[in-house]
């Protein structure tokens, strides 16, 4: 765990995508244009956002970090590293993407890097869903922080008793 700093405000996706997004420019942490949303039952933040092919204008190659509360003072790069290094992001294609932050491990995820697990089961009305097996419900988002194949829950509290659950990628 490494929620060992206060709740953001704000989290925004800076990076090579922005002036494609309506940003005046690339790496502005203060664009409301790609700030992710917050949503309190899988306390995570997310947002979706169309990225174009060949965004990489100062020729490092497309990609991106997360900052936090508007400004660079406190930003997560890859594996959940504070200032660590931009997350490479190629699209051969327009792309829809999808970005999950988790605050509680500094982790950021996308679904071109990414698979997007979500377990799904009887239990996901306990973590705040709507309903249960609902693989849109990110309350039960599994993720891989050290990018090696193996993905993980954070711990929660669901009461005893006997549950069914199955895994669903990308939302299906």
């Amino acid at each position: 765990s490494a929620n060992h700093t206060p709740t953001p405000e704000t989290v925004s996706l800076p990076g090579t995508h922005q002036s494609e997004l309506g940003c005046s420019s690339d790496w502005q942490p203060e664009c409301d244009k790609t700030f992710l949303v917050y949503d309190p039952a899988a306390d995570l933040w997310s947002g979706s956002f169309l990225i174009q092919p060949g965004n990489d204008q100062d020729k490092k190659g497309p990609r991106y970090k997360i900052a936090i509360n508007k400004g660079w003072g406190e930003n997560y790069g890859a594996k959940g590293q504070q200032g660590g290094a931009d997350i490479p992001l190629v699209v051969t294609a327009p792309t829809q993407v999808t970005f999950f932050y988790d605050h509680k491990t500094h982790v950021v995820i996308d679904s071109v890097n990414s698979l997007i697990p979500v377990a799904v089961g009887d239990f996901q009305s306990k973590l705040g869903c709507a309903q249960d097996n609902d693989p849109a419900c990110y309350a039960s988002l599994l993720m891989d922080p050290e990018g090696d194949g193996v993905y993980g829950f954070a711990t929660t509290k669901i009461p005893a008793g006997a549950y069914e659950m199955r895994i669903a990628l990308d939302g299906v």
